[in-house]
């Protein structure tokens, strides 16, 4: 029988790793994000240690103490770049002194919460995603290519059903690569799960295959299907 009411949820844990890859981070914080973005609790404990600087560049800090020796060598009055460098050695003493000034990690941790707070429909997603990367002058020229897989997706059923794309949606599987969706109907003001499934384009070689295989499987409840 038709079943009315059908809800549609979709999100891609692919579009995080693109925005990681964007942000003006270490690229140890980068592997760490991803790698943690389906243990919530954890990676909850990550952006706060990032927004708070407690994990600041070390290698950094050490090269701009290097430059530090190197510019006291110089006369002070030499002018470099439209400054002198007595000028450039105060700007290193305050920097090295509180190295969090020039940090960037509170700020990147405002894009990614804002990011994983998109809540849209599967037609306007493309659009706000996009737009969401303009807005924080992030390189959007990877997720351009990403979102077109989700306006095809929009073009042949997004018409057909009420789809809801959430970019903090299927996270908590951690074998998820792309693509995740959830078709749900409400009942007496619960939310009855149809059926749910994804992209899991690495779990073959996570299983001891030599080689990734693109794929995509769901499980659908018949149990709540025949109770309907």
């Amino acid at each position: 029988k038709k079943i009315n009411n059908l809800e549609v949820i979709l999100g891609d844990v692919g579009l995080f790793k693109i925005l990681v890859e964007s942000l003006e981070l270490p690229a140890r914080w980068k592997l760490r994000l991803v790698k943690n973005f389906p243990r919530m609790e954890y990676f909850e404990d990550m952006l706060k240690r990032l927004e708070t600087n407690y994990d600041l560049d070390q290698k950094a800090i050490k090269l701009d103490k290097q430059r530090l020796e190197d510019l006291e060598k110089l006369d002070p009055n030499t002018i470099i770049g439209g400054r002198t460098v007595s000028e450039i050695i105060k700007r290193f003493n305050k920097k090295i002194k509180d190295p969090r000034d020039d940090y960037k990690g509170k700020k990147n941790v405002r894009i990614i919460r804002d990011f994983l707070n998109i809540n849209t429909s599967l037609q306007k997603a493309e659009s706000k995603i996009s737009s969401f990367f303009l807005k924080n002058k992030l390189n959007n020229l990877s997720i351009k290519n990403y979102l077109k897989k989700i306006s095809r997706i929009n073009k042949k059923i997004g018409k057909k059903y009420f789809i809801n794309f959430k970019t903090n949606f299927g996270r908590n599987t951690d074998y998820y690569t792309g693509l995740v969706f959830l078709a749900c109907v409400k009942k007496s003001s619960k939310i009855i799960e149809l059926a749910r499934g994804g992209e899991y384009n690495g779990l073959l070689k996570t299983l001891g295959y030599k080689r990734d295989i693109p794929a995509i499987g769901g499980a659908i409840n018949l149990n709540e299907l025949i109770n309907l």
